[in-house]
């Protein structure tokens, strides 16, 4: 089992900026992890993903963010991690 960390900043479409962490584990055969490593893309099936992420802004239209809390599965691809997050309420 591995840790799948991540963590960086950006913006949203109205300039305010936000701040994006991510936690969580992925394990599968040394194959496939070897795989992921190197960039290479893997079903999905073959590999367990699975995150949490944590929000942090000063814009007080997003502050709603500083205390959610999303779960999700990833999927590495060739060039991009994907996820398929929600939101916890």
């Amino acid at each position: 089992m591995r840790p799948a960390n991540w963590a960086c900043g950006g913006s949203f479409d109205d300039g305010s900026l936000a701040y994006l962490q991510t936690k969580g584990l992925r394990h599968g055969p040394a194959d496939v992890l070897a795989d992921l490593a190197d960039g290479v893309a893997v079903d999905p099936e073959r590999c367990y993903f699975r995150i949490h992420m944590m929000f942090e802004t000063a814009s007080p239209q997003y502050n709603w963010l500083n205390r959610a809390l999303a779960v999700g599965f990833a999927m590495r691809l060739a060039a991009a991690v994907v996820y398929d997050a929600y939101l916890i309420r």
